[in-house]
């Protein structure tokens, strides 16, 4: 199977288009966002049954819709609808904008300003430092 001569976008705000048009879909975005990657070069594919479609990428490919906190565990939920730990590695601000690195070593996904706020929450400033402080585990805040 060849794929169609089309350009797929994820704009700053990881809403997904095809040639220009939003794509609404939540089944086709679940699945071509589940098999998204960065590849050696920094550059994003869809990899799928053996074959790769480059991804345009304005920002990150994934956003943090939402925090969820159960007294033991943050987790979170993806704009595909998937639902992980936070990572270990924090949260990064940039440009004031918060990411998080959740399938790659780079930051791949940013936080919503709805999540932000529910995870500012459990912000505090030890020794300089911001750190995420929730049921006895700590998460950095770089900036």
């Amino acid at each position: 199977m060849d794929w169609p001569n089309t350009e797929i976008k994820i704009d700053r705000d990881c809403e997904w288009y095809c040639d220009g048009v939003k794509m609404i879909r939540e089944n086709i975005i679940e699945l071509l966002s589940r098999n998204i990657v960065a590849d050696k070069d920094g550059k994003w594919l869809i990899k799928f049954e053996n074959q790769s479609y480059p991804v345009l990428v304005e920002d990150v490919p994934f956003l943090v819709k939402e925090i969820i906190s159960d007294g033991n565990d943050l987790r979170i939920r993806t704009n595909d609808n998937r639902v992980l730990d936070l990572p270990s590695g924090g949260i990064e601000i940039k440009d004031n904008t918060p990411y998080v690195s959740l399938f790659n070593k780079r930051l791949d996904a940013k936080l919503s300003r709805s999540a932000f706020w529910e995870l500012s929450k459990f912000i505090r400033k030890y020794d300089g430092d911001y750190i995420i402080d929730y049921a006895g585990r700590k998460w950095p805040v770089k900036q």
